[in-house]
């Protein structure tokens, strides 16, 4: 009796190990960093022609530029980890929408951006407010 306890006790050891690691590997993957959370400050930058904003993330995936109480811009967000989708609903730009990546090794946002008669440019979603903006390039 005692040789099948030994036996068994390091058998049932190593599948309750094994099933920790796994649920833990698999938790780390499903929930990657938040980078845009409410009340957060971001600069969006239309990198090829120099035109940017100040934006505060407000509730419920939305957000608004620091000029947006004199008609500026305000919009929608998707995303906010990995990647992240801008929509502007609102303002001169309504339409525009920027579809970003985080970039890891400079802590912001890079990618693209289109609007409605305009084409497609360059842009990022940088932290913080960025001295200068908002301003039109």
């Amino acid at each position: 009796m005692r040789r099948s306890i030994l036996l068994m006790g390091p058998l049932a050891f190593g599948a309750i190990t094994w099933s920790s690691v796994a649920f833990v590997g698999g938790y780390a993957g499903a929930s990657p960093t938040q980078h845009i959370t409410p009340g957060s400050v971001w600069t969006a930058t239309d990198t090829n022609n120099g035109g940017c904003e100040v934006q505060t993330i407000g509730e419920n995936h939305t957000w608004v530029a620091d000029d947006h109480a004199n008609g500026g811009d305000a919009g929608t967000y998707t995303g906010g980890a990995a990647r992240v989708t801008e929509t502007w609903t609102a303002g001169e730009t309504t339409g525009q929408v920027f579809k970003d990546h985080w970039d890891q090794k400079k802590d912001e946002y890079k990618g693209s951006g289109s609007r409605p008669g305009f084409g497609t440019f360059k842009t990022t979603l940088v932290p913080g407010a960025t001295p200068g903006c908002p301003h039109n390039g």
